[in-house]
């Protein structure tokens, strides 16, 4: 039997923080994500709104003590040298002992939110084209990267999202969020995901429980703590838009589309599939748009993303299945489990069996994302 590959389904890259100041067009320059400093602190800046403010090192500090990786002394630079460039990713992931990453934004993830269509999908495709020519051209056949989209305007998010799979990118990535007050199944996507189907890639979701779109953690909020739109956020989010999907009648129209959830943890899956196989069995018959349990939706179309520690992994594939589970890095995020990551995805998976084993660490990624092993 031939060595299955060891592929992270949520590797994060660290964007030059000057990538979009310099590269956009002149008169969005002031507009642009950028990074300021004001009285000794670092701004993460976006049309001239500050979002983020003294813990710009947070995003990629991996190296530092925990207790240190907020301080406002740590400066988004500091960042570990692997998010920044595809080469010295290659070594990490030598170094760790897996095959390959698909990548997703770090600072990007909040072109997302934008509300100008035209400026979001400028950045997009400065994002896109830096992403696939520059940092994954280091190894193609190692580093896939998600394209970057903003569905304020979905027809531009298609001509991007063309673009940018003719470039090299392997899928797309979107947020679990409401955009421009449209629901997932809004009439408005039907084109984008009509083109996701067509071109045969899968649509990473990442959650990002800002302020800058509506979250399911929004009921309460805690300035400058981590822990509580960490905790709530990332699987409510998660949980709505997946059950959005199934209540909306996606899969009845898009039957092809598939998609990956990643870095909300995934213990709650196999509640939250029985729960909503328990509800549709008792009133399913409201909505004609369900045609079948919703457990099967997702067994047809969607692979769930664990961390390599995460102890509900086995039980989850028990109930659930092993054909449905990846793996998540990460990294060069504060909470990744590195160094080390594969010692604990050995752990994380011990007791599994071969076959679930193998799935787990690459075949699930290869089949989702049409990755040739």
């Amino acid at each position: 039997m031939t060595r299955q590959r060891c592929i992270d389904t949520d590797g994060h890259v660290l964007e030059p923080q000057d990538l979009w100041e310099k590269n956009i067009s002149s008169r969005y320059r002031d507009k642009a994500i950028q990074i300021r400093v004001k009285r000794g602190l670092e701004q993460l800046v976006i049309d001239d709104q500050v979002l983020v403010q003294g813990i710009l090192g947070a995003f990629g500090c991996i190296n530092a003590p925990i207790d240190r990786r907020f301080d406002p002394d740590l400066h988004y630079a500091d960042g570990h040298p692997a998010g920044f460039s595809g080469h010295e990713r290659l070594k990490v992931m030598d170094e760790e002992g897996y095959d390959g990453s698909i990548l997703y934004p770090t600072l990007g993830i909040l072109v997302s939110g934008m509300q100008d269509a035209e400026l979001a999908t400028e950045h997009c495709r400065i994002y896109n084209d830096w992403l696939i020519q520059e940092y994954c051209a280091a190894d193609p056949t190692r580093l896939f990267a998600h394209a970057l989209v903003n569905l304020v305007n979905p027809d531009l998010a298609v001509e991007e999202l063309v673009r940018a799979v003719k470039l090299g990118a392997k899928a797309v990535f979107i947020r679990a969020n409401c955009v421009a007050g449209r629901a997932p199944t809004d009439p408005a996507y039907d084109r984008f995901y009509a083109t996701v189907q067509e071109l045969d890639i899968p649509i990473g979701i990442h959650p990002f429980p800002t302020d800058d779109l509506p979250s399911g953690g929004d009921l309460r909020r805690h300035a400058l703590d981590a822990f509580y739109p960490m905790v709530t956020g990332f699987p409510i989010d998660h949980m709505l838009f997946l059950t959005s999907l199934i209540a909306g009648g996606f899969w009845e129209k898009f039957p092809r589309v598939r998609f990956s959830f990643i870095e909300s943890g995934g213990g709650w899956l196999a509640h939250w599939l029985n729960r909503m196989d328990s509800k549709y069995k008792w009133f399913g018959f409201q909505n004609p748009l369900i045609k079948k349990k919703p457990s099967l939706y997702f067994k047809e179309n969607c692979v769930m993303g664990f961390d390599p520690d995460d102890k509900l992994l086995k039980p989850m594939i028990e109930i659930v299945g092993e054909d449905y589970v990846t793996w998540c890095s990460d990294f060069p995020h504060i909470d990744a489990p590195y160094p080390n990551t594969m010692k604990e995805l050995e752990e994380g998976t011990a007791g599994l069996t071969e076959s679930a084993k193998r799935k787990v660490q690459g075949a699930n990624a290869e089949r989702i994302y049409r990755l040739a092993s």
